[in-house]
């Protein structure tokens, strides 16, 4: 029997070796969903919401403070403010920005010409062949953190790929941590639902990433949220108090809004809000 080369053993030797899968540069034309009359009809509704409508902010004195500081102006707890002054804050988000991994070269750049791919996000429930379909435990979500270590495909981890069901919801946050942090090497998102869980999100990473010697900066570690926007806007405490202490801790803090003119008619992705503390 003939004996293999060198050659081939080293390429079934790298056949195991899971490679670093970099985002994607996108070469195809941006496809305009809407028209550009419809863009400005849905625009001009937004700035009519933002300006006359209001967002109601209950519960935070904090954010109402915040928003009073920089000009927005407050009636209870409704926040109203200038369209004008909102795109002149849009205006000074970056067009994109990297969020940094643990390992360097699996380090995402989010925004411009730039797709990246993460799991799903939230699901109650996981199946497989053997325990078919049951509410999500610890040992799945690191089942699935694995999985998206190994996909190529996936260059972001997300973060709740599913809900570990078994672990308390006050500590749950952390487990899913540690979880992203010792199984993936790839970048992945903080907790979201409270201030404490924001700064214990940042706390981790500092940690994780101070073994590099790597500074936790504004674009290291970013979280979006997204808010629908209908016919009366109301901002929630756990979403407004995260806000308020991801901005403390990160100094800055990129919002997602969408708005929603009717649940029927087309979305358009407004520009990200540049929130300074």
């Amino acid at each position: 029997m003939a004996r293999r080369t060198r050659a081939s053993r080293d390429r079934l030797k790298n056949k195991d070796h899971v490679s670093a899968s970099p985002y994607i540069r996108r070469s195809l034309p941006f496809f305009e969903v809407l028209e550009e009359e419809q863009i400005v009809r849905l625009e001009t509704q937004v700035d009519w919401i933002m300006q006359d409508v209001g967002i109601a902010f209950r519960d935070d004195p904090k954010a109402l403070q915040l928003w009073q500081q920089h000009g927005a102006r407050i009636e209870g707890d409704i926040v109203r403010a200038p369209a004008d002054w909102v795109r002149d804050l849009c205006a000074k988000a970056p067009s994109q920005f990297t969020q940094l991994a643990r390992n360097p070269a699996r380090s995402v750049t989010i925004g411009g010409k730039h797709q990246v791919f993460a799991p799903i996000y939230g699901a109650p429930f996981v199946r497989d062949l053997e325990g078919g379909r049951r509410y999500g435990d610890i040992a799945s979500f690191e089942k699935l953190v694995k999985l998206t270590y190994l996909l190529p495909s996936l260059h972001h981890g997300g973060f709740v790929t599913c809900e570990p069901c078994d672990v308390p919801v006050s500590k749950r946050h952390l487990d899913m941590l540690l979880a992203h942090m010792t199984l993936s090497d790839k970048p992945h998102l903080g907790a979201i639902t409270e201030m404490s869980r924001a700064q214990d999100s940042v706390d981790m990473a500092e940690s994780c990433l101070a073994a590099r010697r790597w500074r936790i900066t504004a674009s290291s570690w970013v979280t979006s949220i997204p808010i629908h926007l209908c016919w009366w806007i109301k901002w929630s405490p756990k979403r407004s108090a995260f806000t308020v202490g991801a901005a403390r801790v990160l100094w800055w803090c990129l919002l997602s809004s969408l708005a929603q003119w009717g649940q029927s008619r087309q979305r358009r992705v407004l520009p990200r809000l540049w929130l300074r503390q």
